[in-house]
């Protein structure tokens, strides 16, 4: 059902501004995909066209990269990483992926074309991109993050982590940082100052993994060892957004559904996050997390 709000406000060049608004659905989460070719799935990364590409980690023997269309058909994008962990796309879409066991970020453009970007990083793991282009990266060996230019010069941008592995930016270029080991969530100014941000409850068993942002400013991330998605509003408070912290493989909605091991995260265009459970081999979505990017449109009075 679609809710429509009249708010109107006219200019001087003579605009009137509706804004439309979409009923958010319900919040269910469903089980995507299941065994097959997944094999300790672990890094997330979405493309322009909605396409879900999987790093299947493989307990550290892993070699495969999967895509997934909105559809659901799975098909082999790349067989040749090592241990393959973080996945980001830049503004060309270029597929950048950290390689856990050797250090090595490579890249792979749009034609499968895979070229090694940068060297010498301690167990690299999540990557996310700023407004400028330039690639930061998790070293989870090393307790800092790392930022890489765009000719492939590194250099540390923050550290005194405690197992650093989410990574993922604001709109100011805040970066925000999940700690494994501790259950922080550091805030990175963008000259590199480092804040507690959040911390969440029984943080020394939480096992922190990836995080996504809303539009709605709230921070999103799955904890492996509670079983828990938890979502993190743009004040610093903590809350749970689903699982009951029992392992399995409930589906239904977000306050009785179940994970196991979850690890990685992406949000989507229409607002559902998909998740990735390390232990079961599984992927799994919770609908309407966020509001769809078209919740919101501006129309020109003609």
């Amino acid at each position: 059902m679609i809710l429509t709000a009249h708010n109107s406000r006219f200019c001087a060049a003579g605009i009137f501004m509706l804004l439309l608004f979409t009923a958010a659905p319900a919040q269910i989460v469903s089980t995507l995909l299941t065994g097959g070719r997944l094999n300790r799935p672990d890094g997330f990364a979405l493309d322009a066209d909605g396409n879900l590409f999987v790093a299947n980690w493989g307990g550290g023997a892993g070699t495969t990269i999967l895509r997934t269309t909105p559809a659901g058909v799975v098909t082999l994008f790349d067989s040749t990483s090592d241990a393959p962990d973080g996945l980001a796309f830049d503004s060309a879409g270029n597929l950048f992926v950290s390689n856990y066991k050797t250090g090595r970020i490579d890249k792979i453009t749009p034609r499968r074309m895979k070229t090694v970007f940068a060297v010498g990083l301690n167990q690299p793991s999540a990557l996310a991109f700023d407004a400028a282009g330039d690639l930061y990266v998790s070293n989870f060996g090393g307790g800092n993050v790392s930022r890489i230019s765009h000719n492939g010069i590194i250099e540390s941008f923050a550290s005194g982590f405690d197992a650093p592995l989410g990574l993922v930016f604001d709109p100011e270029g805040n970066l925000y940082v999940s700690n494994y080991r501790s259950g922080v969530i550091n805030k990175v100014a963008p000259d590199g100052a480092v804040t507690e941000f959040a911390t969440v409850p029984n943080p020394s068993s939480s096992r922190l993994q990836y995080l996504v942002r809303g539009k709605s400013g709230s921070l999103y991330l799955p904890s492996y060892g509670h079983n828990k998605i938890y979502k993190i509003g743009p004040s610093g408070a903590v809350s749970v957004f689903s699982g009951t912290g029992v392992a399995g493989g409930a589906d239904g909605p977000t306050v009785s559904a179940q994970f196991d091991g979850p690890n990685s995260i992406a949000l989507t265009k229409s607002g559902d996050l998909i998740i990735s459970e390390y232990n079961t081999n599984r992927i799994r979505k919770i609908t309407g997390a966020e509001p769809p990017d078209s919740a919101v449109r501006k129309i020109k009075k003609r």
